[in-house]
């Protein structure tokens, strides 16, 4: 599988990529499961569940060896090595939201969408040539997607990309961060109703456009597109 970290240009754009990706990891060890001295998945497994090339993983991963939260075996692996991790990672508050009702996930899009339309415009003015091309390979990659996981991983990646691409690190933690109730909001609305037949058509279009006026340094058009986009999310949900 292609990854899509890939193309960043500058020390910043990986920078930024790192730190999410380390913020993810912790959230990960402060799982029940990774107790002392557990084994972390492959890196290969590891970097492709989180969405990032091995690069990126292993920066990360360095990181994580600098606070001593895991230890390199050679041959063997990554294990986790601090027994008090709990007090050393900060927990993600917005990975224990829940969505269990409409009423939930309408304050959770609408969350999403004053976060994405600044993150979109900010992305018309910062956004370089590898990270535009970031955010067009995931574009093509929810083009290809399949219904469900794939799907839901593919759009989530195009979000993203954006929103690294805005040049701002707190919009893309905030996006990264978000991923659990996102992921929530997802799996509630389709059991909540019947899937459009040309729903992942509509969406790629309005990715399209967003991307397109990205492109251009549209600041205008690109918060336009995007909410538009999230309008268009929320009423394809509760009509209007």
């Amino acid at each position: 599988m292609k990854q899509i970290d890939t193309n960043f240009d500058n020390t910043e754009s990986v920078s930024q990529l790192v730190l999410i990706t380390c913020q993810r990891l912790k959230e990960l060890l402060m799982e029940p499961e990774w107790d002392e001295a557990s084994r972390l998945p492959p890196e290969d497994h590891l970097a492709r569940s989180l969405g990032v090339s091995r690069r990126t993983l292993r920066a990360a991963l360095a990181e994580l060896r600098k606070e001593g939260l895991i230890v390199t075996r050679r041959g063997s692996g990554n294990y986790v090595q601090n027994a008090n991790k709990d007090a050393s990672i900060a927990p993600n508050p917005f990975s224990t939201l829940s969505i269990h009702s409409m009423v939930d996930l309408r304050a959770c899009l609408r969350f999403r969408q004053v976060i994405e339309v600044a993150a979109a415009g900010d992305a018309a003015v910062n956004v370089s040539t590898k990270s535009l091309a970031r955010i067009e390979a995931a574009l093509e990659k929810y083009c290809l997607a399949l219904p469900g996981d794939e799907q839901f991983e593919a759009d989530f990646a195009f979000h993203s990309a954006i929103a690294v691409a805005s040049g701002n690190p707190f919009f893309s933690a905030a996006i990264g961060s978000l991923k659990v109730p996102f992921r929530m909001s997802y799996d509630f609305s389709r059991k909540m109703r019947r899937v459009l037949l040309n729903e992942r058509t509509k969406v790629a279009e309005e990715h399209a456009k967003i991307a397109s006026a990205i492109k251009d340094r549209d600041v205008i058009g690109a918060r336009e597109a995007m909410e538009l986009h999230n309008s268009a999310t929320i009423n394809r949900l509760f009509g209007g």
